[in-house]
């Protein structure tokens, strides 16, 4: 038996390894889809429509997240766990569990886990394009592509 949030295969007695290694297959495609593994840690999908996306964010102690914006999304954060500390503009915040945050469009922010804990936070993102490609980084830690840097390549 496979189980996703989405699917559950299941699959009788003597069936061939060759539907099973399909099935596999077909978990690993769709386990991508939800879940994305970053330096910082990993995220997960919970719900995504035309104009909005649920995400857990699971942040490892002492890393944080880009300094970034977004050009077409809002993001409301409420941790669930562990501790972060979120610059919003030019203010920091430090967020516990039961604490949220609203981050409207065009704002510059990010969060990093000051505890020693992981920091688990839910993302709702809203907004008419809700892609990772939306992400404008400002600064990162892990050598990723910032605006500073797209432009010195043009």
């Amino acid at each position: 038996m496979i189980r996703t949030m989405d699917i559950l295969v299941e699959l009788g007695r003597g069936i061939s390894a060759k539907p099973v290694q399909w099935c596999k297959g077909l978990y690993s495609k769709i386990r991508t889809i939800w879940e994305g593994h970053r330096p910082w840690g990993y995220y997960k999908v919970l719900e995504n429509t035309s104009h909005r996306k649920v995400k857990t964010i699971h942040v490892t102690p002492g890393k944080r997240l880009s300094l970034q914006k977004h050009r077409h999304r809002s993001e409301y954060w409420l941790v669930a766990e562990g501790c972060g500390l979120v610059e919003v503009n030019d203010k920091e915040l430090l967020l516990e569990p039961g604490n949220s945050i609203a981050i409207p469009q065009d704002t510059t922010h990010r969060v990093t886990n000051v505890g020693k804990e992981p920091l688990v936070f839910v993302e709702i993102q809203v907004g008419d394009y809700l892609e990772e490609d939306d992400i404008i980084r400002l600064e990162d830690d892990y050598g990723r592509r910032t605006a500073e840097t797209q432009k010195s390549q043009i």
